[in-house]
């Protein structure tokens, strides 16, 4: 499932997974079979102060969904438990703020 098919200023195509926050709090995501044309664009949109994007490809996003999987594992929570609700956590996305260079060129 994604939010935007996009071709890019070179006429590469890849699409977009948006998600969207207005105040800081887990990115609720879901592990999706791996493409090479899947972008993630994290919207943080507060009711005040400045709108922030973080972008990331697929595959960290991914790897974000595993590593939230295992930390709830480890702060006790059961397998099943955690995979109930997937996503990424603020301080994972954090880093990858205006990343618009890793969108097809």
């Amino acid at each position: 499932m994604v939010d935007l098919m996009v071709i890019s200023p070179q006429g590469q195509a890849f699409v977009i997974d948006v998600k969207a926050l207005y105040q800081r709090a887990f990115w609720g995501a879901r592990k999706q079979r791996p493409r090479d044309d899947l972008y993630y664009i994290f919207a943080y949109v507060p009711d005040v102060g400045s709108n922030r994007f973080f972008i990331l490809p697929q595959t960290k996003v991914n790897a974000g969904i595993e590593l939230y999987r295992k930390q709830a594992i480890d702060r006790g929570r059961t397998p099943e438990n955690a995979a109930k609700f997937p996503g990424v956590t603020w301080n994972y996305v954090e880093p990858y703020e205006n990343n618009w260079e890793v969108l097809p060129k």
